[in-house]
């Protein structure tokens, strides 16, 4: 039987979706599994995922989200407010289902966009799009604006 991780790359290499750009994935995986730890919880939640977007380093999203006023620690404590394990990803980091899906669905927004590699923005509007924009309330919408301007730019080659 196929471990979660196998599958998944399985199912990646079967419909040709864009790779995840240099690393990203198992960054982002390490980086929510610290954020996960710190907060003593036993496995990485999307909420963790959205916490270790807006820690990575020179990323474009976090610097969306700051702007939106959505801080690392305003996530911690939404994290602590609400936060089931699934098989990890990455192996030794356990992660729930809805992280699973959370990649699955930021490579779709990659190959819709003819992206070359799946980027922390498109694991950003997988995020958005699974309802943390609501849950984040205005600084979420304004999140999910920005992001839906940026792509805008793009599409025009302002980016």
């Amino acid at each position: 039987m196929l471990t979660t991780h196998e599958q998944f790359a399985a199912i990646g290499r079967m419909i040709a979706l864009p790779p995840f750009a240099d690393h990203l994935q198992e960054d982002l995986l390490r980086i929510a599994q610290q954020a996960q730890a710190e907060l003593r919880q036993g496995y990485v939640t999307t909420a963790h995922l959205l916490l270790a977007i807006d820690l990575l380093p020179e990323s474009f999203s976090a610097l969306v989200l700051q702007r939106c006023g959505i801080t690392p620690d305003l996530l911690r404590e939404a994290i602590r407010r609400r936060v089931l394990p699934y098989s990890g990803i990455v192996p030794g980091i356990p992660v729930t289902e809805s992280v699973y899906q959370t990649f699955a669905s930021a490579q779709r927004i990659a190959q819709e966009q003819q992206a070359p590699r799946t980027r922390d923005d498109h694991v950003l509007l997988a995020l958005l799009a699974q309802g943390l924009a609501k849950a984040l309330g205005s600084q979420g919408r304004a999140a999910e604006a920005a992001m839906a301007q940026q792509r805008a730019d793009e599409l025009n080659g302002k980016a």
